[in-house]
């Protein structure tokens, strides 16, 4: 984690097997790193790769999405300063893991999802993040905002409920696959001699 020029920037990066075994069990963090929208760089590998990962989605993303936002949600009322940076934080991954619930689609620009699911109030947090990263919320908006986020939760709880993803990946045989190739291609290629 860094701070350039007033905003925070979050680097990680991952071997493939954990990224995969963590896709397969639901975790939201990699599945954006793959298919997000906001990919810094792409690779031949990952245009192979994103297909799959879409072909996988299934309602283990669920928990994911509900436990960052419940995390977020708890800093939030912790807090003796809050920000409107946390109260986005419960905002986007909750719409991010409804719209993925409903859709079968990754969509994790807040922008793109406030309108959609009622939440148009929320441009003002965002003018005040943009403001500053730390904008700390007066205590009337702050009380509005622990209130407005309940209804983020419940829709979340009823886009599983009512999901057709399946409940499980469908296609971790595939996956599994497609890591051995790639581990072979990437061990033995052209300019690398056999291992005797």
């Amino acid at each position: 984690m860094e701070v350039i020029e007033g905003i925070e920037i979050d680097y990680t990066s991952n071997e493939l097997g954990a990224a995969l075994r963590g896709l397969v069990k639901g975790n939201g963090n990699y599945l954006e790193r793959v298919v997000g929208a906001h990919l810094l760089v792409t690779t031949p590998l990952l245009e192979e790769l994103a297909p799959l990962v879409r072909a996988g989605l299934s309602k283990r993303y669920y928990r994911h999405y509900l436990g960052f936002a419940r995390q977020q949600q708890q800093d939030f009322e912790k807090s003796s300063a809050p920000t409107a940076k946390t109260v986005l934080y419960v905002l986007r991954t909750a719409l991010t893991g409804t719209h993925l619930l409903r859709a079968g689609d990754v969509r994790v620009d807040l922008n793109e999802n406030i309108d959609e699911y009622g939440f148009q109030d929320a441009r003002e947090l965002i003018q005040r993040k943009r403001a500053g990263e730390r904008t700390v919320l007066d205590a009337a908006i702050a009380s509005h905002w622990r209130e407005r986020v309940k209804r983020a939760f419940a829709l979340l709880d009823d886009a599983h409920a009512a999901s057709t993803l399946p409940e499980e990946a469908p296609n971790v045989a595939e996956l599994e696959r497609w890591l051995v190739d790639v581990r072979m291609r990437e061990t033995f290629t052209p300019s690398t001699p056999p291992l005797r």
